[in-house]
């Protein structure tokens, strides 16, 4: 049977869909057709539609790029600073009056009367210069003169608010397909934006946690008059002739929900704004650098896979012996590497094999020889998902000055809820260091260079790639 001849069950009626995707609907002109407002609607949603479907399912959402939050340093507080005309006229009036001390005791050790009564015109001539200084100035104070000029921000008769943060410019999607695009910086008042409930925390003495998003808004502009009114009109008002698209910032006391869906393409998410960062108010304090976490922030893509975001050990690092034997968990059952994963994966994956540790024999003597740290998993459930993994060697073989020890962790074999892998590539040795760790002899500074993933301005983690990879050192005694 010919395609064409076979029932048609697209077009002959109209179907409720099985999933979100947009109903494609464009106009059919044709030569004497009546265009209407309707008409022009539709040629604009058929459009709209189409890219909103391609960014969903073939971009997916996220942050593209900038966005970034940061801290807005305080004003200075209001203080009495010199003024720069004050310390010019201390200045004249204290050589004046140096010079007239000078002339006055010159005078008094005068031997003629001549001598006597030169000094003494010298030193009316300074007291008469000394009175048009103290008069000029007084003249600039009086009312009408032009004011000094204060610094922006500074001497303000309101207090300065302390949770203030700027919000870079940048672009991004969201999970409707959407674009979000910030043109220029925006200082942001998160208090504020938290409403009276927020406030009254705070006010109360509580420190709370704010969740700052970024939404794609529908602003109408340019009102305009219609030009002829249909028979149902009744008054003449203005109507909004333009629609601009732009992006409006909140705040919320509530955590987000994290995107569980395995497939965005055929399913809406429940909310449609970006987290941009979790930021932590205290009261009478104001924000700096370690307040504001944006690890939560989501780089554009389809699919958010499960990273490593955390180990107990600093990459490269040095340490003695008897810290390392303490990190590997040798003759310590409290010990052992511990592993974090930014969501949870599946037990049933981690299988032995998946996490391997090397020790590489150094020092003088013999040197090179690589051996296997046989090691097991530490109160591992029997079934289910987790987020944290702690690997213990159970070998009891200590390690020696100037061996390496080399962490594998095969990503490609752990999968999470959505039987996906784990990012796990140790992309330029970044994966943060969990907090408590030991602390090393040494260990290399990468604080100054590459401080954000080229993907977003958010922490380092693993990602591109099936196996994370990892050494430290023994110290050399």
């Amino acid at each position: 049977m010919n395609r064409l001849d076979q029932p048609d069950h697209g077009c002959a009626t109209a179907r409720e869909g099985c999933a979100e995707f947009p109903a494609l609907v464009r106009m059919n002109y044709f030569h004497g057709q009546l265009i209407s407002e309707r008409d022009l609607r539709t040629e604009q949603l058929y459009f709209r539609e189409r890219l909103r479907h391609m960014n969903r399912c073939l971009h997916g959402y996220g942050i593209i790029c900038g966005l970034g939050v940061s801290a807005v340093e305080l004003p200075r507080d209001c203080e009495d600073e010199p003024d720069p005309e004050d310390e010019d006229l201390k200045r004249k009036l204290a050589e004046i009056e140096k010079r007239m001390e000078a002339v006055k005791s010159e005078s008094e050790k005068a031997d003629t009367d001549d001598e006597h009564e030169k000094l003494g015109e010298q030193y009316k001539a300074l007291a008469a210069e000394r009175e048009a200084v103290l008069r000029q100035h007084e003249d600039g104070k009086k009312p009408g003169a032009t004011p000094a000029k204060v610094p922006a921000g500074h001497c303000s008769d309101e207090p300065a608010p302390l949770h203030v943060v700027t919000v870079e410019c940048g672009a991004a999607l969201d999970c409707n397909g959407d674009d979000i695009v910030l043109r220029h910086p925006v200082p942001i008042d998160v208090a504020a934006l938290l409403g009276k409930a927020g406030r009254r925390r705070l006010e109360a003495g509580e420190a709370v946690t704010a969740w700052l998003h970024i939404c794609h808004v529908e602003c109408g502009i340019e009102p305009a008059r219609p030009f002829a009114l249909d028979s149902c009109a009744t008054n003449v008002q203005c109507i909004d002739s333009r629609v601009r698209e732009d992006a409006r910032i909140t705040a919320t006391l509530d955590e987000p929900a994290p995107d569980e869906r395995c497939d965005g393409c055929c399913s809406s998410c429940e909310d449609p704004c970006l987290l941009l960062a979790a930021i932590r108010l205290e009261p009478g304090r104001p924000l700096g650098a370690a307040d504001i976490d944006l690890s939560g922030r989501r780089p554009v893509g389809l699919y958010q896979p499960v990273v490593i975001n955390g180990v107990n050990w600093h990459h490269g690092a040095n340490y003695d012996a008897k810290t390392v034997n303490r990190l590997l968990g040798t003759k310590d059952p409290d010990g052992g590497l511990v592993i974090r994963f930014s969501r949870g994966v599946h037990v049933s994956t981690l299988q032995p094999g998946v996490i391997e540790v090397w020790r590489f024999a150094g020092g003088r003597g013999v040197s090179g020889i690589v051996t296997g740290v046989e090691g097991e998993y530490v109160d591992l459930p029997a079934d289910g998902f987790v987020t944290e993994v702690r690997y213990r060697d159970i070998t009891g073989e200590t390690v020696q000055s100037r061996d390496r020890i080399l962490v594998t962790v095969r990503g490609d074999f752990i999968l999470d809820h959505c039987c996906r892998p784990v990012a796990a590539a140790h992309i330029g040795g970044r994966v943060p260091v969990l907090p408590g760790a030991l602390e090393p002899k040494s260990a290399p500074d990468r604080a100054g260079v590459c401080r954000y993933p080229p993907e977003a301005r958010m922490p380092w983690t693993s990602g591109h790639g099936g196996v994370f990879e990892s050494w430290f050192y023994v110290a050399e005694e």
